[in-house]
């Protein structure tokens, strides 16, 4: 309010504190353990039935994003609301799932001298029967290429469909998938899913 006095003007601002917290109600954190919120919520100070306190607030949804970033997994708070009437804070958090996992055995190509390898092992004259065969190593790499299972692939690599996706947990299929010796490479192409 602005008034006018003997002195001068005189400018008065009503103040209302934020309405008291009663609750703090998280959606979408399938993949937030209860003491991970609690924790966070005791470090930041949070103190319910007092007024809403954003800064609080801000440490609170930061905590929660760090615990996400530490997992290796894809996690975010998208969105805060506090309804006054209630005195609830709604947190909105924003979880990345894997969805549909497939497998793509890509062949590579062969060295310069592997297709006369094979065929030179399919030559059936007199003089290479004394001489010992030579294998073609590129022979094997193309049956590995187009005969890997992906049962085995699954086998070496356990994460699931529904399961969070965590930069850390792929990883560790990666590197037990290479440690079976039958792969040259893997790699991992994410691609967004059918529900965003």
């Amino acid at each position: 309010e602005l008034e006018s006095t003997q002195d001068g003007l005189r400018l008065t601002i009503n103040v209302e504190p934020n309405a008291p917290v009663s609750r703090i109600a998280l959606a979408g954190c399938r993949n937030l353990p209860t003491n991970v919120i609690e924790e966070a919520l005791s470090k930041v100070g949070y103190e319910f039935g007092k007024p809403l306190n954003y800064s609080r607030t801000t440490g609170l949804i930061r905590e929660l994003n760090q615990y996400y970033e530490t997992k290796g997994m894809f996690g975010n708070t998208v969105q805060v609301d506090h309804d006054p009437q209630t005195g609830v804070v709604n947190l909105y958090q924003q979880e990345v799932d894997i969805g549909r996992i497939s497998v793509r055995l890509v062949k590579p190509s062969p060295p310069e001298d592997a297709a006369k390898d094979v065929k030179d092992d399919k030559k059936k004259d007199d003089k290479a029967v004394d001489k010992p065969k030579r294998k073609s190593p590129w022979r094997f790499l193309k049956w590995l290429s187009g005969n890997t299972k992906e049962e085995i692939v699954f086998r070496e690599a356990p994460r699931k469909s529904g399961q969070a996706y965590s930069l850390h947990g792929v990883r560790r299929d990666i590197e037990q998938m290479m440690a079976t010796g039958l792969f040259n490479d893997v790699n991992l192409l994410p691609t967004p899913g059918d529900d965003d």
